[in-house]
């Protein structure tokens, strides 16, 4: 979100391509911001649009910037999409604006058509990959939409126009786009062209313009023997498919076929532009266009609840931050994640950045619900003793809300100390048992194989023993946790990898006579999270390379990495050449080592970790390009799904 001085208001500034800039979307703008300065243009051309831009980025300096946003509408798609592409061109840092991209209603309608039908359609066909539709008018705004976002979902497409070039050109354009082939055009002007288009399609969008009926009941009948679902997005009569109403939300208009109407379909797509004037507002900067408008319609209305097995408990969710950045800033952070429904928080422990203790008491007291918890500190670079006391004086501040997170340390950071990690697997429980002891006011006689400890104690006796949650990654590592730790925070984000964790804890709770269930499996995943993939990808890499460059052998066999091309990494993060280290990651080790891409990507893969048995799942570092927005997406459209 925006934290910028409260003097400043927002402004919006509408570039419209028609002679009248439409009052649709200045009435919905400002009855969300009413105290919001409102500034539009019509008759807006690309050649005025770099004179427009760059008067508006510089009076109130980079801060006015961001909060001054653009809406870029008006009935001239392609006009208004070529604005866009000035608008972009005129922008550079630190001046960017938020810009809504919304053309005659395109991206809202038609993320809006889309979400509600396949909400509609999943309800008896969860799987959406192989399905097939069509778009009757897809060259038309609202279908060229449609038709993009079906095939984004692994649907097969086809779609018509009384132009056979122009839906070619169409299919051709989304194929590319999405590196596929599901989008095939075909003519659909006679009745039986229309037939023939429907047929073995299970779900139907009328896309076309008002007062223009494409979808007979009489075609339906003969030629749509395949389908359940049927949008119409017309509400001006004759309506674009017979028999199915306006008003309509759901209902069997047909024998089979349940349909929504375009007032319904019209209902929704006000709440997707309200939720897009939200995002463009508290948010940074970005492009908020049909995709973001179909991240926000899934969030707002696809099914929630039915991703979790019937009388599963719901997960809770972490956020780690490494404190590189000032500690006022990291607060604002944690808040964002706290007010954003998140109940963790972790905070990394390395000696070059921020000191972990330090910054979780700061956090401490500018909070009130969240946990706090070291993520994750280890017994090599400081003594166990000290560890105790630290956590049980954090714990004592925070109203007994800390966890101690432990594991054997990162191996590049502990070599540019010139320490060795020695005995990883012994060291970590000696130093648990340690730790124990302390909170329970002993008097620690201790002689293990790391750790030698001669009488020490605490001379206070805390209130509690904190949980005490293990990093573990390794097979013996994780055994351990299973048994004698209350959390497992598992260095991972493939359900290859989870696969193989569960298990190991599930036998060292065995081993040491302790039920699985009690054990808090925790999910650390790297999660770079934005509503451009390719930005979220990118800003992976930075973290993904540290990953590889320290997993064990087994988990890099395990998804196909050769040891050589993770020990060249590693060897680039030593010398500190850290652009060839991340260039050198591949799309496999994202995938293998990551969660990343738009928030509907992030949703899918956590939902397949917690069918494994993950109880927690902890957005791990970088979260994403822009870290305030990205915990504000998160919150918005991730966290809802599973709440």
């Amino acid at each position: 979100m925006v934290h910028v001085p409260s003097s400043l208001r927002n402004v919006i500034i509408f570039l419209d391509t028609d002679k009248h800039a439409s009052p649709f979307d200045l009435l919905t703008a400002s009855d969300l911001y009413p105290d919001a300065q409102m500034l539009y243009y019509s008759n807006v051309e690309p050649g005025d649009t770099r004179k427009i831009i760059q008067d508006a980025m510089f009076p109130r300096g980079p801060d006015g910037a961001k909060k001054t946003k653009v809406f870029i509408g008006g009935y001239d798609v392609e006009k208004a999409n070529q604005i866009l592409a000035e608008t972009k061109k005129a922008m550079f840092k630190p001046f960017e604006l938020g810009i809504i991209v919304d053309p005659r209603g395109a991206s809202t309608t038609g993320s809006a058509v889309v979400a509600r039908v396949l909400n509609l359609y999943r309800r008896s066909n969860p799987n959406l990959k192989g399905s097939s539709a069509t778009v009757l008018a897809a060259t038309g705004p609202v279908g060229r939409v449609a038709c993009h976002l079906l095939a984004s979902e692994g649907i097969q497409v086809r779609a018509t126009s009384r132009s056979l070039e122009k839906v070619n050109g169409l299919a051709d354009k989304i194929n590319q786009d999405l590196n596929t082939n599901l989008v095939e055009g075909t003519k659909g002007q006679t009745q039986e062209e229309i037939g023939k288009a429907v047929q073995d399609s299970e779900i139907i969008i009328a896309a076309g313009a008002a007062g223009a009926q494409l979808l007979s009941l009489d075609i339906l009948k003969n030629y749509g023997g395949k389908c359940r679902v049927v949008g119409d997005v017309n509400a001006i009569p004759p309506l674009g498919v017979e028999g199915l109403k306006s008003t309509d939300d759901g209902v069997e208009f047909f024998p089979g076929v349940r349909g929504i109407g375009a007032l319904a379909i019209g209902a929704s797509k006000n709440k997707i532009e309200a939720e897009l004037f939200r995002r463009a507002i508290d948010m940074t900067k970005g492009v908020f266009d049909h995709v973001v408008a179909y991240e926000i319609s899934k969030s707002l209305f696809m099914e929630k609840g039915g991703r979790l097995p019937e009388a599963a408990v719901k997960p809770r969710f972490g956020m780690e931050f490494v404190p590189e950045k000032a500690i006022d800033k990291m607060i604002s952070w944690v808040k964002m994640a706290e007010d954003g429904g998140f109940d963790n928080v972790w905070v990394t422990d390395h000696y070059n950045n921020r000191n972990v203790y330090m910054l979780l008491t700061a956090i401490a007291l500018n909070t009130k619900t969240i946990t706090i918890g070291t993520g994750v500190t280890n017994p090599f670079h400081i003594n166990p003793a000290w560890t105790a006391s630290a956590l049980a004086t954090l714990d004592e501040l925070s109203g007994n809300r800390t966890i101690l997170g432990i594991g054997p340390g990162d191996v590049t950071t502990l070599r540019s100390l010139g320490i060795a990690q020695e005995k990883p697997l012994t060291a970590v429980k000696e130093s648990i048992e340690i730790i124990k002891k302390l909170w329970k006011g002993e008097t620690v006689q201790f002689d293990g194989k790391v750790f030698s400890v001669k009488g020490a104690r605490l001379n206070y006796k805390p209130k509690r023993s904190p949980p005490i949650y293990m990093g573990a990654q390794g097979p013996k590592l994780l055994e351990l946790a299973g048994a004698i730790a209350d959390g497992v925070l598992i260095n991972a984000a493939h359900p290859r990898d989870f696969v193989f964790a569960v298990e190991q804890i599930k036998k060292g709770a065995r081993t040491a006579g302790r039920d699985h269930s009690q054990i808090d499996i925790v999910a650390y995943a790297s999660v770079s999270v934005d509503y451009e993939s390719k930005k979220a990808r990118k800003k992976a890499k930075e973290v993904v390379a540290f990953i590889v460059a320290g997993s064990p052998a087994e988990v890099l066999k395990r998804h196909d990495i050769s040891p050589e091309n993770a020990s060249k990494i590693l060897a680039h993060l030593e010398k500190g050449a850290f652009g060839d280290a991340f260039d050198s990651i591949t799309d496999q080790m994202l995938d293998s080592f990551s969660i990343c891409g738009r928030p509907s990507d992030i949703v899918d893969k956590i939902d397949e970790i917690l069918k494994i048995g993950v109880t927690q799942i902890v957005i791990g570092s970088p979260i994403g390009p822009n870290k305030a927005d990205a915990i504000y997406v998160l919150s918005k459209d991730v966290l809802p799904h599973f709440r």
